[in-house]
């Protein structure tokens, strides 16, 4: 059996950098938005505040000036202040300037391996192996691989423990562990299916698996002519024993990473930053299918939850408030010498929180600023602020991206 793939919870890695080669969010809006703004005085190194400046500022004074949100909201730009600027990629599947009503919930962990071993099975196929197998870490139980056999001789494995769930053929095996470079990949669908439709297979098979499914997502497209080349780096035998007529377009491969919808946002994960004290571990619910003209020849399911219950319910604050918020946290910190600084990245999602001794499951949906410094003398630090949508409270956490020490 190959090495398992789990998940390391470290990001899609500042939060919400994606370099994928395609995302989707269906929604469009233009918007522009002319306000005043508080004037600072400014330099192209820094901006100086006194503690008295710092205590007169009122949050309604704290607006955005020349706020503009492309129609695709993809992307946004402004100016706060002087030295506070936004050019940003904005992941924003509700209206930003509108979000609507959503709650935080409470839940449980719900294990894979006792209760979904055999949702793949498809009707006809037949179980010709299966193994118990031994907990890889601590925070596992044992789990499973079940090899099943269809009426023409095609193999399926599905394997799992407590905390993820795979299933694979051995071409879609094969197709996953082959690292295709992003500049290989292509930029045009496939003969056998559209983006669309692909997504929609991938899609309806993650909801067999217990998952709601956002609408916004990320897609790879992997050529069979690319996959054939990168294959190289992989043992020979294997390649020959899974596809010994050698590659061919049956290869073309969708690769989809998919996000658990949550009152219509997408759930991802606080790139490794604890936002809750009573909850130690990000929740990250991984979900990844892999398409062919045969199908889905791979998915792979990390995290599920139970039990939801509602904890509070209310109005979210738009991006607006949120922004204002933003600023109030950085005039207000524990430096008065703020070095110029550019919001880069900008999104409205639910964050998941999970305590492992008790397996419970905090869910709540945040803004989340990534703000870098731009100063010619920036140490190349990066800002992350997550603003709770409902309670409008503030966590800020800093990373180091700069060269290794």
């Amino acid at each position: 059996m190959r090495i398992i793939k789990i998940p390391i919870i470290v990001g899609l890695a500042c939060v919400f950098s994606f370099t994928f080669s395609s995302c989707k969010n269906t929604e469009t809006e233009s918007t522009s938005i002319q306000n005043t703004q508080i004037i600072s005085d400014t330099t192209n190194q820094e901006t100086t505040l006194t503690s008295a400046s710092v205590s007169e500022i009122r949050l309604e004074d704290l607006v955005v000036k020349n706020l503009q949100i492309n129609k695709a909201r993809t992307h946004v730009t402004g100016l706060i202040i002087d030295f506070l600027e936004i050019d940003a990629e904005l992941i924003a599947t509700v209206d930003p300037l509108s979000p609507g009503i959503a709650s935080s919930y409470t839940a449980t962990r719900r294990p894979f391996s006792t209760q979904q071993r055999t949702v793949f099975v498809q009707p006809g196929w037949t179980l010709v192996e299966s193994e118990i197998l031994a907990a890889q870490y601590p925070s596992q139980e044992e789990g499973y691989q079940d090899v099943y056999e269809d009426d023409s001789g095609n193999r399926y494995v599905s394997f799992g423990y407590n905390d993820i769930a795979v299933f694979y053929t051995p071409q879609g095996s094969l197709i996953d562990r082959v690292e295709i470079p992003m500049e290989y990949r292509s930029q045009v669908d496939f003969e056998f299916a559209s983006e669309q439709e692909a997504y929609e297979t991938a899609k309806t098979f993650a909801e067999t698996v217990g998952y709601r499914i956002s609408n916004y997502y990320y897609v790879d497209r992997l050529p069979y002519e690319e996959l054939e080349i990168s294959s190289r780096t992989i043992d020979r035998s294997t390649v020959e024993e899974v596809l010994p007529q050698g590659w061919s377009s049956d290869q073309d491969s969708y690769v989809f990473t998919l996000f658990e919808d949550i009152d219509g946002l997408p759930m991802v994960n606080s790139g490794g930053h604890k936002l809750s004290a009573e909850y130690v571990a990000n929740l990250e619910c991984v979900i990844e299918v892999l398409v062919t003209p045969k199908g889905v020849e791979y998915g792979e399911f990390y995290f599920q939850y139970e039990n939801t219950k509602v904890q509070s319910t209310g109005e979210m604050c738009d991006i607006e408030e949120a922004l204002n918020l933003f600023v109030k946290e950085t005039l207000t910190g524990n430096t008065l010498l703020i070095p110029p600084l550019k919001i880069s990245h900008i999104s409205l999602v639910y964050l998941g929180q999970w305590e492992p001794s008790t397996d419970a499951v905090l869910l709540r949906p945040y803004w989340v600023f990534e703000a870098e410094e731009t100063g010619p003398d920036s140490s190349g630090g990066i800002e992350h602020y997550y603003i709770d949508a409902l309670n409008k409270t503030v966590v800020h956490k800093k990373s180091f991206t700069g060269p290794e020490v």
